[in-house]
């Protein structure tokens, strides 16, 4: 039983490591796309400045 409590905690531990890397992955993912589209929105804006 103590080896069964054991492998399952163990399990459950990976588990919530996997979830923690996958939500951090999923959040830093967000940020660049956000960063991407700032960076977009500026140099367009930029280049209808430069525009005659």
């Amino acid at each position: 039983i103590l080896v069964e409590r054991g492998t399952i905690h163990g399990y459950s531990a990976i588990n919530e490591a996997r979830e923690n890397l996958l939500s951090r992955i999923a959040v830093s993912d967000q940020l660049t796309k956000e960063n991407i589209d700032e960076t977009n929105d500026e140099e367009s804006s930029t280049e209808h400045d430069d525009s005659p």
